[in-house]
């Protein structure tokens, strides 16, 4: 999602209205980024694993076949959007 011009031009109020200071967006990009990384370094947690078992325990090879994900990709193949994209539907334990 883009950046809000109106997030560096607001009304300055204290305390500011979550609409003005955009914190919910900026919670939701820390979230999001949170999910990346954790992704990321499960599927490059170990050498010569596959897509499937090396994110076995955030996402079903199914689902990763229905966002276009072969499931015996490796790691070192996928593009960063790819990544993005099973990072949207990953589902993690309450740490993420």
């Amino acid at each position: 999602s883009e950046c809000s011009f109106e997030l560096m031009h607001c009304v300055s109020t204290y305390p500011m209205n979550v609409e003005h200071a955009n914190l919910e967006t900026i919670n939701d990009l820390k979230n999001e980024l949170k999910a990346l990384e954790k992704v990321t370094a499960l599927a490059f947690n170990q050498r010569r694993k596959t897509i499937r078992n090396s994110l076995k325990s955030v996402i079903d090879a199914d689902v990763l076949t229905s966002i276009g994900i072969d499931p015996v990709w490796r790691a070192e193949g996928l593009s960063l959007a790819q990544f993005a994209l099973i990072a949207n539907h990953a589902i993690f334990g309450s740490e993420t």
